[in-house]
């Protein structure tokens, strides 16, 4: 019962490897102990051992129950329900364990925390933790995990830094060096978040020394990774890779694999942070290749979903998507909401680029999923996706509403910063300048800390001054942004916008020649969105250099791909009933039936916003004159 006791502080406390070596001595000693088989392996399953977890929750259930009270039998249930990640079924008998524990309500209120932390629940692991430390004020794992969530929040920092003071003062009136370790840790991982290096490296190296008396490998090993991020952080990449291999090398000179694997994942995403896209790969493929020896489907999983998010990052969609669909295969039957999500963005992304319309069918799957497991990260993430999907199928008042909920949901400033991109963007094209400007305002204020924040919007505000026929500062926007080196996207629609302005301002040759360039960029891209405003860019500047036989042949080149996108055919029709003098009607009938379909849709008001646009207004110029005709045809 001490090593089961000691075994069930440390999982508290968060010290898990210390928690299996307590548990195992306990089962070893009581071989018959259901509760320590379970409780042993929940430790295996925070240490992201599932299958040691299984293993020991298969003996608990050999074992038996019968002889149990009706609160340790209930444990197992929960527990058993943890490592299956059903939280909301475990979070329940937890629940009914609070009405009959007695004495033992405190370790039950932490036990519902953790449940809740497991599932993102942030708000309710709270209320979890505060209930436990009202329960047993001397229990030092509960201000722990308090201060631990507190940190989080920037106007909780003063609070977080007492519930820091207060677990370390019991860890040290208990002489638990363990607790202390994950002190020192829990603080270098908040100066971390806050880009205190120098104080992250303090307590990190703290946590090291303490981590290296008490002999407890798992934090010696984590205080190191630590001390390497530190390092990256502030520039030092010597150093850092130094830490990280040392990290690496005391796993496997311990054979705990698992923390082996995790350092070489680690260290990819340092090389991935740094820039080292080829270096990051290589350690995920290390990592994969170690995972798969040593028959680790989790670990395996993780390392297929880092390789299919820089993937995606460097532009290589089928690899991304065949990567996160086989890491979904794993995540998704076993209740990994935060991991599924993410692979289904990978895949939405995927065949979004692809012109897949299952696009969006992954899209919602992912919100759905997002939405049950309550996690705000995620469910601001796939708004984001879906707004993004919609934008780019011209769905504009639809694609809107997901950027509103993206934003009111949005937990960083990052996600908040591409959620008003996203508006703005939307904004301007719906022709509500005025509140685009101000989003616009507000994105830049977050793209301050975000860099790849800034091609988006640079693009954007180029297009909208396009639209307002602003040409001069369309084109010193474009090439602002051109002289920046923005990604192979955004500089193919910059390329275009830039050829358009230039056409619009008297510059019709170099006009052409941005055009092309865009267009000869776009072929290298899998972006049929991408490539498509690059060829409308073209047959928009062939136009009005006087070349409309030229024009007309490069809209019969994409016609095809732009009947789908109402907006964009609509301009494509009204272009050709400039260019096409003898079926000039016909094709500006045609554009004013698309307009009369989107404005059943977005309504009168709307639409008349819409038709407000300078750019739209030229459009509606060339065919409004046919309107008798089309009114005429209407009432007959």
């Amino acid at each position: 019962m001490k090593f089961y006791r000691a075994g069930t502080d440390d999982i508290h406390a968060a010290a898990y490897f210390a928690a299996t070596r307590a548990l195992e001595e306990a089962v070893r000693l009581a071989p018959h102990y259901s509760l320590a088989h379970a409780r042993l392996g929940e430790a295996w399953m925070d240490l992201e051992v599932p299958e040691k977890a299984g293993v020991e929750m298969l003996k608990a259930r050999r074992e038996g129950t019968a002889g149990l009270s009706e609160l340790d039998r209930l444990q197992i249930d929960a527990i058993d329900d943890s490592i299956t990640r059903d939280f909301s079924a475990a979070a329940a008998k937890y629940q009914r364990m609070l009405r009959i524990a007695g004495a033992e309500k405190a370790d039950v209120y932490l036990d519902l925390g953790r449940t809740y932390e497991r599932a993102e629940q942030i708000p309710a692991a709270l209320a979890g933790y505060i209930a436990a430390s009202k329960a047993a004020p001397r229990n030092p794992s509960a201000w722990l995990r308090r201060a631990a969530l507190d940190s989080r929040a920037p106007q909780q920092r003063a609070q977080a830094e007492e519930e820091f003071r207060k677990a370390e003062e019991l860890y040290q009136a208990m002489s638990n060096l363990e607790g202390l370790t994950e002190v020192a840790y829990q603080r270098s991982v908040d100066a971390n978040r806050r880009n205190l290096f120098d104080e992250n490296a303090t307590q990190a190296r703290k946590a090291l020394e303490t981590a290296r008396i008490t002999g407890n490998v798992h934090q010696e090993i984590r205080s190191m990774l630590q001390l390497g991020s530190s390092a990256f952080f502030k520039g030092d990449a010597a150093l850092a890779e130094r830490y990280a291999r040392e990290a690496i090398d005391t796993a496997r000179a311990n054979h705990i694999d698992i923390l082996a694997i995790r350092g070489v994942l680690v260290l990819g995403n340092a090389y991935r942070r740094k820039g080292d896209l080829a270096g990051a790969e290589r350690h995920y493929y290390e990592a994969l290749e170690m995972s798969r020896r040593h028959n680790t489907v989790w670990w395996a999983s993780a390392a297929l979903l880092s390789l299919a998010g820089l993937h995606d990052r460097q532009d290589r969609p089928d690899d991304a998507m065949r990567e996160a669909r086989e890491a979904l295969a794993f995540y998704q039957p076993n209740h990994f909401a935060r991991e599924s999500v993410q692979c289904l963005t990978l895949i939405g992304r995927a065949q979004r680029g692809h012109g897949d319309p299952a696009a969006l069918d992954t899209f919602r799957a992912s919100l759905q999923i997002a939405e049950r497991a309550q996690d705000s990260y995620q469910m601001a993430l796939a708004h984001e996706n879906l707004g993004d999907l919609l934008k780019a199928q011209e769905r504009l008042p639809e694609a809107l509403a997901h950027y509103q909920q993206d934003l009111q949901l949005a937990t960083d400033a990052q996600l908040a910063g591409w959620a008003a991109a996203g508006s703005a963007e939307t904004l301007w094209m719906l022709g509500r300048f005025a509140e685009a400007d101000q989003m616009f305002a507000r994105a830049e204020g977050y793209s301050a800390k975000f860099a790849d924040l800034r091609p988006r919007i640079a693009t954007s505000l180029a297009a909208e001054a396009l639209a307002r026929r602003h040409y001069r500062e369309a084109v010193g926007a474009c090439r602002r942004a051109l002289a920046a080196h923005p990604p192979p996207d955004e500089a193919v629609r910059l390329n275009a916008i830039l050829g358009v302005a230039l056409a619009g301002s008297g510059n019709r040759q170099e006009g052409l020649k941005y055009c092309g360039l865009a267009l000869s960029q776009s072929q290298k891209l899998g972006d049929v969105s991408v490539r498509l405003g690059a060829q409308l860019a073209m047959a928009e500047v062939l136009l009005d250099s006087g070349d409309p036989g030229g024009a007309l042949a490069q809209m019969r080149e994409i016609e095809s791909s732009a009947a789908s996108l109402r907006l964009s055919h609509w301009r494509l029709l009204a272009m050709a009933s400039s260019a096409d003098r003898t079926q000039a009607r016909q094709y500006a009938q045609a554009a004013k039936q698309q307009l009369d379909s989107i404005a059943r849709d977005w309504g009168g008001p709307a639409i008349q916003i819409y038709l407000a646009r300078p750019d739209v207004q030229a459009l509606w110029r060339a065919v409004s004159h046919f309107r008798g005709d089309h009114d005429k045809e209407k009432r007959e």
